[in-house]
């Protein structure tokens, strides 16, 4: 832009809209990432309320949360075009964060604005999508509070532990996995709900089904929930 336009680039709204985006504190955080935190705290809490009423299959609010949405699109699509007026393409590029940022700004922007389609398989489909979707606005939250200097040293603390526990993780992931393939040759399709052989035991009246031992994934996640919390 300084390049191709520099009349528009020395304009005094650019001025300011530079002093947003490169002026930084004392932990590293420019203006314009204090402005997008407020709007992420604010997104979250909208995550939060639409899939309690998703949840609880109250589609009233539907239009509502839609809108809201793709008003929340929008302002991450302000965000990287007042990003990309400031700097070239490869000083945006040049952080992984602006790279995520990026690609899901034009992605959640892209599913907000289809739900206005004229075409109802396709919004029918994108709803199927929508909660998943969601959580890369969570995501972005959670990338910002990396800037904070305690949340930093929390997860450094985390990835150290985890770096340093390599070895005794994969020890007990290989545990996990050989008992998990013997339960699925041995018990694989004896529990299922409606198995009269089940029926008046603990296992039946505690409603456990979801926890079985009819596939590999299921078996891990039976015998991970039982290391955990050793449920009767």
């Amino acid at each position: 832009l300084e390049r191709w336009f520099p009349r528009f680039y020395a304009l005094p709204i650019m001025a300011t809209m530079k002093d947003y985006v490169w002026t930084q504190d004392e932990n590293g955080n420019s203006k314009l990432d204090g402005i997008m935190t407020v709007v992420l705290c604010w997104n979250t809490a909208v995550v939060v309320a639409e899939s309690y009423y998703d949840f609880r299959h109250v589609s009233a609010y539907s239009s509502l949360f839609a809108f809201v949405e793709a008003v929340f699109g929008l302002a991450y699509v302000v965000e990287f075009f007042v990003c990309i007026l400031c700097m070239s393409w490869a000083e945006y590029i040049s952080a992984s964060s602006r790279i995520f940022d990026f690609f899901t700004t034009w992605l959640l922007f892209g599913v907000s604005a289809a739900f206005y389609l004229p075409f109802a398989d396709v919004r029918s489909s994108l709803m199927h999508y929508a909660n998943i979707l969601r959580l890369l606005r969570l995501i972005r939250v959670v990338k910002s509070l990396k800037r904070l200097p305690k949340v930093a040293f929390m997860f450094t603390c985390v990835t150290t532990l985890l770096a340093s526990a390599t070895e005794i993780l994969f020890l007990l992931t290989l545990i996990l996995y050989l008992y998990s393939a013997f339960s699925l040759q041995q018990f694989g399709g004896l529990l299922y709900q409606g198995n009269p052989h089940l029926k008046g035991t603990a296992y039946d009246e505690s409603d456990y089904y979801v926890l079985n031992f009819n596939d590999l994934m299921m078996c891990m996640v039976m015998w991970f929930v039982y290391l955990l919390c050793e449920y009767e």
